[in-house]
């Protein structure tokens, strides 16, 4: 396991100072531990919201309300599989006193779309642990997708891509990506209808800091 970088967020159940810390090199560990204590909560909401549902749109609309769409991951294959188009793979863990809060997996390098002459860091997931999500009641801690995003635009610029980064964006996650400074190339249909957002190149002497929001 290596730590990568770190530093404090607040817990909101009792406004206490927490260490983070980013880590990578730890997919023997934490992909278990998250479909263990994630997904198995993801799961049975999206069991319940099923079972009330009166439509496949309504089903899938109250997925996106509730932020779960990601409730199907497999957190041990998505880490351990090799990728179809052999990029690089790279898995960053948000960890509080060594447990998984959030996770983003990388691929790398792949083409940038705003400049094809270009590479980027490409998001290929993001999430948070769902006590950490907006819908959660009590929500634990706030504003690790930031974080993440911020870090993974610190590690572009490390991989010479001078903080290029692109994604593809689930419906509730847009306005998100917006926030964050990235343009919208349009919707992908070659990537199941998904809106397509990067984040340019800064230009040389801007670190990723002072170009984010």
């Amino acid at each position: 396991m290596q730590q990568l970088s770190g530093g404090k967020i607040t817990r909101l159940t009792d406004s206490e100072e927490c260490d983070y810390n980013i880590v990578t090199d730890a997919d023997h560990l934490y992909p278990t531990m998250m479909n263990q204590q994630w997904q198995t909560v993801l799961f049975k909401k999206a069991h319940a919201l099923k079972s009330t549902a009166t439509s496949k749109k309504g089903f899938i609309g109250d997925l996106c309300s509730k932020g779960i769409t990601d409730f199907h991951w497999n957190w041990e294959k998505i880490v351990k599989d090799p990728d179809v188009n052999g990029y690089e793979k790279k898995t960053f863990y948000f960890t509080v006193n060594g447990e998984p809060e959030g996770v983003l997996h990388a691929l790398f390098p792949k083409q940038s779309k705003l400049n094809t002459s270009d590479n980027l860091v490409y998001v290929d997931r993001i999430a948070v642990a769902p006590w950490n999500r907006q819908s959660a009641n009590p929500q634990h801690f706030k504003g690790i997708g930031s974080i993440l995003m911020l870090f993974i635009e610190e590690f572009s610029e490390k991989q010479g891509y001078d903080g290029a980064v692109g994604l593809h964006a689930l419906e509730q996650a847009k306005s998100f990506y917006v926030y964050l400074g990235m343009q919208s190339l349009g919707i992908d249909q070659s990537y199941e209808g998904l809106e397509y957002f990067e984040k340019p190149k800064k230009p040389k002497g801007v670190t990723a800091s002072e170009g984010s929001v």
